[in-house]
């Protein structure tokens, strides 16, 4: 599950590699020759470029050069797919239900050694009505113990 801030990164960096290329592509580019500015390239959006007013020919070298600039975002989001793979495979997919029965078998469990020694404690208590203060060992045994 991705989030908020993953897909704002993403998002960020996949705006950047692409206009990146479109403004790399569109001042190199011998066929628009200076003709028109990769920020109105951008601007106009994929969508808008034949808004331009261009000739069919220089609007394919602009469509071209969208599908380039899409094309490293695709292969950019599919090596870090495949990059996290290896990772995602060596992880452990743990059960939310078999965990939670687990712990509360296990504190079910400590709970019953629990009363079963302070029942013990109880049954072998032999200085029951002695005086505490003849025996202060096990005056702090029994603090301990509670």
């Amino acid at each position: 599950m991705l989030t908020n801030a993953t897909r704002a990164i993403a998002i960020a960096v996949g705006q950047t590699i692409s206009f990146t290329t479109i403004f790399k592509l569109v001042s190199e580019s011998e066929e628009l020759n200076g003709l028109i500015s990769g920020a109105t390239v951008n601007q106009a959006g994929a969508a808008g470029l034949r808004l331009l007013g261009l000739s069919p020919s220089k609007l394919a070298v602009l469509v071209g050069i969208w599908n380039q600039a899409i094309r490293r975002v695709m292969i950019l989001s599919t090596s870090l797919v495949a990059a996290s793979l290896p990772f995602t495979l060596g992880m452990e997919w743990l059960s939310a239900t078999k965990i939670a029965a687990a712990r509360e078998a296990e504190r079910e469990a400590l709970a019953t050694r629990e009363s079963g020694v302070k029942n013990q404690h109880h049954e072998n208590n032999t200085h029951e009505g002695m005086d505490m203060d003849e025996l202060p060992e096990v005056a702090l045994v029994e603090i301990h113990a509670k």
